[in-house]
């Protein structure tokens, strides 16, 4: 049976590495600007995922195919994660006995609490840059409901829960802000000020629409650039004693924060006029990934420590039984091989939605009717252009309202 038991461990956290060589040779395309290819190698290993997996494989290709504007592809596939998201929030109990007799690899990955509202907040802009201003909204109006179910996974009593986000405000606010309605325009200073209250530096764009509204006259074109890699993470583990003969070891997940060289972007659109501005950070994701963490370290480290106590005590129990049955070198063989049973079935569960960037960074032109290039310059931190994209021409009509969304390589 345990080394049934230790089998499953070794075959479940292969799944979750296997995930995780994916998820890295999909951010290195995407570096090497091969975004289109990155797509498609993903949804030929679809099965390298594994079952346990199915909600990271949807995530990463909403992601994927959302940055390259593959609307078509990103929208079903992030409606599946939502699916799978509100029926993981239902709690399996095999699955969490599982997890208390093996690892957290036994169940089903159900992502961390931000990764669930970023779905939300991407499909809303898949429906913007479509010009689906109301679906996007319906999106938009179901963060509320997945904060819900977050603050439920956590009891009344908690404290520190991820329940509100800055970014998923601001965006909502100017989405309500496009709809055009007056009602629209209420909603919008609602969640102005939300975002106020929760951004530790309010960006210019906040403030600015917070103030006043872009004139009915002219057209309004936001870009949103993500640029970097969400943080992903990594386990730290110690060998503890627990009496003369037996060891275990505890382990638990840290983030490690990939390096990134954008350090701003400016966008500029030319036609008759030419515009020119510089984007600001409006989502720190890699900070929100700390936060989260963070806040649910004492219920990870409580589980790691609980866990292999349990597995010590059944063992514990075995052994002594062996000792008065067959002697001591079975009882002793038995402890090393309880040994060794810990060992390998004690990992962190260091699962993420990887292909995430690590920062979200927009820029707005308010501009006279007409037809418009525009484009994105990303910069180092010394002002070096690291990589100019066109994103086409577009054509804008007085009181028009567009949402463009671009990936940086970097």
């Amino acid at each position: 049976m345990r080394f049934l038991v230790v089998v499953m461990a070794v075959l479940l956290s292969s799944c979750a590495s296997s995930a995780r060589d994916i998820q890295a040779h999909l951010n290195g395309m995407i570096m090497a600007r091969q975004s289109p290819k990155a797509l498609s190698v993903l949804e030929h290993n679809a099965n390298t995922y594994g079952h346990k997996n199915r909600l990271l494989y949807d995530l990463d290709k909403g992601m994927l195919a959302h940055a390259a504007n593959r609307y078509d592809l990103s929208i079903p596939a992030f409606e599946e994660a939502k699916r799978i998201y509100d029926n993981l929030y239902t709690k399996s109990v095999s699955q969490e006995l599982g997890s208390w007799l093996i690892n957290d690899y036994a169940l089903d990955y159900r992502g961390d609490d931000y990764e669930y509202t970023m779905v939300y907040a991407l499909q809303a802009l898949n429906y913007a840059a479509q010009g689906n201003i109301e679906e996007a909204l319906v999106d938009m109006r179901g963060v509320d409901q997945a904060f819900k179910l977050i603050a439920g996974r956590y009891g009344a009593n908690a404290q520190h829960v991820y329940n509100d986000d800055a970014f998923i405000r601001l965006l909502s606010g100017l989405l309500y802000q496009a709809s055009g309605s007056l009602q629209g325009d209420d909603e919008a200073m609602i969640d102005y000020k939300r975002a106020m209250r929760l951004y530790p530096n309010p960006p210019n764009i906040l403030v600015e629409h917070l103030n006043g509204a872009p004139h009915p006259d002219k057209a309004t074109v936001y870009v949103i650039e993500y640029t970097g890699f969400a943080p992903t993470k990594v386990a730290e583990s110690i060998i503890v004693p627990l009496d003369r003969g037996n060891v275990t070891r505890v382990s638990i997940p840290r983030l490690r924060h990939p390096w990134s060289v954008v350090a701003t972007s400016v966008i500029t659109a030319r036609g008759k006029k030419e515009y020119a501005k510089e984007t600001e950070l409006v989502n720190d994701i890699g900070r929100t990934a700390e936060e989260v963490l963070s806040a649910r370290k004492g219920m990870i480290l409580a589980k790691a420590v609980i866990r292999p106590l349990g597995k010590y005590a059944l063992e514990r129990a075995a052994q002594q039984s062996i000792r008065r049955q067959y002697g001591d070198v079975p009882a002793d063989i038995a402890t090393i091989i309880s040994d060794v049973f810990n060992i390998a079935t004690e990992q962190a569960d260091c699962r993420s939605w990887a292909t995430l960037p690590n920062h979200v960074r927009m820029g707005y032109f308010t501009v006279d009717p007409g037809e418009y290039e525009i484009t994105v310059e990303d910069l180092d931190a010394r002002r070096v252009v690291l990589e100019k994209k066109s994103l086409g021409r577009i054509l804008l009509r007085k009181g028009d309202v567009r949402f463009l969304v671009t990936r940086s390589s970097r």
